[in-house]
């Protein structure tokens, strides 16, 4: 992570846009005195408990910031109806063609060198059990998210579930009510109406760019979707969950906000680029001078090239200049290299060790797998 990245992020993790909210790091520092902590957990059943404030017994809002690692489809998350192409942002094995609890929207976070948040996640669990009412059967905490193994936490998935079925209790009426006057993207209407005992989650995560002292939808930005390096400003809920077989704390994204993005098309895990236009590479054809340079940077003897063998060298002390061996001495470099009719290509992209057939049509180079 670069330091104006790191910079980026730390400014961000300070910030708020709501006076409602609270820092998540000044609510975890609170857990450790619970007689003046800022939040508490508390549930109307035994199988959730979930953040409110102290002071107000009102959802505790939680906000900070990170580097944006990917995520499913801003609209549809990962449901895909039969028919219908998969998104490139879902893997094939993930997408679901119907409702299903697995149908989600889906928002993860790089923690390969950040990992507040799995710090922040151990600090409010380490709380949870100092409490002798919390888990009282003291069953196992779930591998999933844990934080616990390196190679396992490098990202921090928020996923937030697509559909509720319905239920005859006042909160899911509530949420099938407010739900109805959403404009829902097409695959989710004509999910819902072919499935009328389910009804879509009415709080997904909302997407914006910040941007101009004003929030943007997604669709009128540009990229208009998160991609993997842009700097995100979120608010979340904490919720944990208690089972039959193990429990686990739930980070809720309430809002997810681009602050900060990566140039469109670019790769920040990828090998360095170079500018083609500004240094163009020694593809066949092209005629260059090369120059011996000294350690200062100026330019010192003139190089020999052997034709004989392509070997490029400096000539030695007493050669003669008419040597028997062909060679001939260069001048300094060309004003200008001659193009090669040619371009340059990569094959790094072409996976499975596929075999490729290269060939030449109208100055341009045409590949294909084989």
């Amino acid at each position: 992570m670069s330091s104006n990245i790191t910079a980026e992020v730390a400014k961000w993790k300070l910030m708020q846009f709501n006076p409602y909210d609270l820092r998540m790091d000044l609510a975890v520092e609170s857990l450790k005195n619970p007689s003046t902590s800022k939040i508490e957990f508390k549930g109307y059943h035994p199988s959730r408990l979930n953040a409110i404030f102290r002071h107000s017994h009102e959802t505790a809002v939680l906000t900070w910031a990170g580097i944006y690692a990917g995520g499913y489809h801003l609209d549809t998350g990962n449901l895909v109806p039969y028919g219908e192409k998969v998104p490139a942002c879902v893997p094939e094995n993930r997408a679901q063609q119907s409702i299903s609890w697995k149908c989600a929207w889906t928002h993860s976070i790089d923690t390969t060198v950040d990992r507040s948040l799995y710090n922040m996640q151990t600090a409010i669990e380490d709380y949870l059990l100092q409490d002798p009412d919390f888990n009282p059967d003291r069953k196992p905490r779930r591998d999933y998210q844990n934080g616990l193994n390196p190679d396992l936490s490098q990202r921090y998935t928020f996923q937030t579930r697509m559909f509720h079925k319905r239920a005859e209790r006042t909160q899911a009426v509530k949420d099938e009510r407010k739900s109805k006057g959403v404009e829902w993207h097409p695959w989710i209407a004509q999910t819902i109406e072919e499935n009328p005992s389910y009804y879509v989650n009415p709080d997904p995560p909302l997407v914006t760019e910040w941007r101009h002292g004003q929030f943007h939808a997604m669709k009128n930005c540009k990229p208009p979707y998160l991609q993997a390096g842009d700097v995100v400003w979120f608010s979340l809920k904490v919720t944990v969950h208690i089972t039959s077989s193990s429990w686990w704390t739930e980070f809720i994204p309430e809002e997810i906000v681009r602050v900060m993005t990566v140039p469109e098309g670019v790769d920040p895990m990828g090998a360095p680029s170079v500018d083609k236009a500004l240094r163009p590479r020694l593809a066949p054809g092209a005629m260059y001078a090369p120059v011996l340079y000294a350690e200062d940077g100026r330019s010192g003897d003139p190089m020999v090239v052997d034709t004989s063998t392509a070997a490029t060298r400096k000539r030695g002390l007493g050669e003669e200049e008419d040597a028997p061996r062909k060679r001939s001495r260069l001048t300094p470099p060309l004003p200008t290299p001659l193009a090669s009719p040619l371009t340059d290509w990569d094959v790094s992209d072409v996976e499975d060790n596929s075999q490729v057939s290269v060939s030449a049509r109208d100055g341009d180079l045409v590949r294909s797998k084989v």
